[in-house]
């Protein structure tokens, strides 16, 4: 929608960026999402225990920074189930065809049952906001672009 002028500003991963302008602002960190009591430990999931699971994933079209993650640590991943959008994941794992890993922002305020854990070794997404032409903006778009840019940069959310 950026390229195509759809829109002047968007809000994306850093990795699906390509040629497109980024500022990085928030850094998503990556959670391994477990039926609810499937697990017992309460630390962070390891690369090993994955290796173990069966997975419920999405096309690999979608989520490059969890396909990078998978594909980073040898991960490969057999998986019966393949789901296009991120709450079908979720309610599969609930209801026990496996485990999968999403952004902590998509898993906050899920009132499915299951448990989430950090990932090891740790990994996450960076959202940033982007735009075709950050030097040639109409006056209210430019003030919205710099406005998000300082409270993120305030706030430390990239670190």
């Amino acid at each position: 929608w950026i390229k195509n002028g759809v829109v002047d500003v968007g809000f994306l991963s850093v990795s699906s960026a390509a040629d497109i302008p980024i500022e990085p602002l928030y850094k998503d960190p990556l959670l391994c999402v477990v039926q609810k009591g499937r697990r017992t430990s309460k630390e962070p999931m390891s690369i090993e225990e994955m290796k173990n699971c069966q997975f419920v994933t999405q096309r690999e079209s979608t989520d490059a920074d969890i396909q990078n993650f998978m594909k980073e640590n040898h991960l490969d991943v057999r998986s019966s189930y393949h789901v296009v959008d991120d709450l079908s994941t979720v309610v599969m794992v609930a209801n026990g065809f496996g485990i999968c890993l999403m952004p902590e922002m998509v898993m906050k305020d899920i009132p499915y049952e299951v448990d989430c854990f950090p990932v090891k070794p740790d990994a996450c997404r960076i959202i940033g906001i982007a735009a075709l032409n950050p030097d040639n903006m109409a006056p209210a778009v430019r003030t919205f672009y710099n406005r998000v840019i300082a409270i993120y940069q305030q706030e430390e959310y990239v670190k």
